[in-house]
């Protein structure tokens, strides 16, 4: 019951924030394919985290391929260690902005860079 309720219940707080983010990262881990179940409702979860903070946070707009450069950097990955789960044409077009990415590939990119 928990679960719908993060699925499609605006976010109150930052607190839930939180909760949401730890209940979306187990549910990441569990899916075993982009169209696995659990990947569906930890697709709605971050729905409503980017709600919330369209909605509630004041955070600078930058540029995708800064962002990029800078988890990269904070978590110590280089581009040849993206290629296993993105090419390197792909990563290369992000690095010169002509590619944009989905909500979704965000959160699996980001992810990935935080394993």
């Amino acid at each position: 019951m928990k679960h719908t309720h993060y699925t499609q219940y605006p976010i109150e707080s930052e607190n839930e924030i939180l909760e949401r983010a730890k209940l979306m990262d187990e549910l990441m881990d569990m899916a075993k394919s982009e169209n696995y179940i659990v990947m569906l409702f930890a697709n709605a979860i971050s729905d409503r985290i980017e709600e919330f903070e369209n909605e509630q946070l004041d955070l600078p707009r930058m540029k995708l391929s800064h962002v990029l450069a800078n988890l990269m950097t904070i978590h110590n990955v280089k581009q040849k260690d993206l290629f296993e789960i993105v090419p390197p044409a792909v990563i290369s077009d992000l690095f010169n902005e002509k590619y944009t990415m989905t909500v979704n590939q965000i959160v699996f990119l980001s992810f990935s860079v935080y394993q």
